[in-house]
């Protein structure tokens, strides 16, 4: 994306290996600075990215996966 289309969003997020986003208030290229408020779209996904991690929400692609099951938790 050229910076030029950047100005267009409505919102930007960082994104890492565990899915966790955090919004990105502002960025700042060369003395310009470019500004996004309200993070609705963001938000819903973080929370249901973060329900299926936790178990509170159904997993219906697989993308988590049990690991270091305590003995008694493992039948």
């Amino acid at each position: 994306m050229a910076w030029s289309e950047v100005g267009d969003l409505a919102e930007v997020a960082a994104c890492g290996t565990a899915v966790v986003l955090t919004p990105i208030q502002s960025l700042t290229r060369v003395g310009e600075t470019l500004r996004f408020d309200g993070f609705p779209t963001i938000s819903r996904l973080y929370e249901a990215v973060t329900a299926i991690q936790i178990g509170e929400a159904p997993d219906a692609h697989g993308y988590t996966r049990a690991v270091g099951l305590r003995p008694h938790e493992a039948c």
